[in-house]
């Protein structure tokens, strides 16, 4: 049997404004490509479809095209998927009939341990192996009696990995999938919610025994083994969704069965539609990145343009930052996304009173913060966009 693991779409997301709608169109043509000519016969989604529980209906066209692409392509693949934490379960189970009358497996809420056991078949349409599919948990999941939920956590899967291993044969496999965050996996805090209590809720790797040949998980970006064991993984994102996830291997995994054990896992590496610039690499002063900017080319280098963030280092806010970045990009090849301004960290911070006196107004209490911050009266241009700011935000 031959399955292929992906996690973490985030349909419908904007990156600092800008739409992926084209990016992710074109992964999923080219996965759909990948999964007709690797002849895959099971397709993991472990999670994360859309980027917000309620999706705009573009996001919501793009996967139920793709469900209906692949059965036309592929009417032997077979299907599943379960909810991330981004995902409405309920929004994932509302066509579950319909989906499974085309072999596509949905598991948005948490169901019986019945329904968690789930067939896979090889492309003889024989069963090769069992997966159980468990979506992201929240504390309703738990009854109270677990105490927290990484024992609630461990006694789920543990009752659900026994039932489905009551059903395995001797030449199965026995599989697990889930969208949770495990104890030393590695996140990218700018686009990962942060659903734990620092690792309050991370769970431990032996939750999953060892006779479990593969255990497929989502919601870290990030693709990575967990626990030294190379067969708990994290397929990752299939695109960087923040700035910082620029260098991260954004990839799909491929695994191969030979009865109760894997064969092979190989990392299939999605090719990136557009590219993302951080410029300078560190933050630099604003004469040295205004340099920076208009030695890039003029000319298209990609049929869509990077994504910039420039990063600038300043003593104190610059009213005319924007408009003088955007002056040295000028028509370069690039599409200016973000500024992200460091200033020099505060050494000694001035008293400050118990209580601010009720009585000032807010261009005061502005005038205050920005004294206490930058150690200098606030510029006349700043106080002016502040009090049209104010002006326009007063009922």
């Amino acid at each position: 049997m031959k399955l292929i693991h992906t996690s973490d779409w985030h349909l419908g997301q904007l990156l600092h404004g800008q739409s992926r709608e084209l990016e992710h169109a074109r992964f999923l043509s080219w996965l759909l490509a990948t999964l007709c000519t690797r002849e895959v016969d099971v397709l993991l989604v472990t999670g994360d479809i859309f980027d917000s529980a309620n999706p705009p209906s573009s996001a919501q066209r793009q996967y139920y095209q793709f469900l209906a692409s692949a059965r036309a392509a592929a009417p032997w693949l077979q299907i599943v998927v379960i909810a991330g934490n981004h995902d409405s379960g309920a929004r994932l189970d509302a066509p579950l009939e319909l989906l499974h009358a085309l072999d596509v497996h949905v598991v948005g809420a948490l169901r019986g341990t019945d329904a968690s056991a789930i067939a896979l078949k090889n492309s003889k349409r024989e069963t090769a192996a069992w997966l159980v599919a468990v979506p992201f948990l929240r504390p309703s999941d738990f009854p109270i009696a677990t105490g927290s939920s990484v024992a609630g956590t461990a006694a789920l899967y543990a009752e659900r990995i026994d039932f489905a291993r009551a059903l395995c044969t001797a030449d199965q496999a026995l599989l697990a999938c889930g969208h949770c965050y495990m104890v030393g996996g590695m996140l990218s805090s700018l686009s990962e919610r942060d659903i734990q209590r620092g690792h309050q809720d991370a769970l431990p790797v032996d939750i999953f025994p060892t006779d479990l040949a593969y255990v497929a998980l989502g919601h870290l970006h990030r693709a990575q083994a967990i626990g030294g064991r190379e067969a708990v993984r994290y397929s990752g994102s299939p695109l960087p969704l923040s700035m910082i996830e620029r260098d991260y291997v954004h990839q799909v995994l491929l695994v191969e069965f030979a009865g109760r054990n894997v064969r092979s896992i190989e990392s299939i590496v999605v090719p990136r539609a557009r590219d993302i610039i951080l410029l300078p690499a560190t933050h630099a002063p604003l004469e040295q990145v205004l340099s920076a900017l208009k030695a890039l080319p003029r000319t298209a280098t990609s049929d869509l343009k990077p994504l910039l963030e420039v990063r600038v280092q300043l003593d104190s806010p610059q009213v005319r930052l924007r408009a003088q970045l955007l002056e040295a990009l000028g028509d370069a090849w690039a599409e200016l996304v973000n500024i992200s301004v460091r200033y020099p960290e505060r050494t000694e911070l001035e008293p400050s009173p118990a209580r601010l006196p009720t009585e000032l107004s807010p261009l005061e209490l502005f005038d205050l913060a920005y004294r206490a911050r930058f150690n200098d009266p606030a510029p006349l241009e700043l106080r002016a966009l502040f009090s049209d700011a104010l002006q326009a935000a007063t009922p």
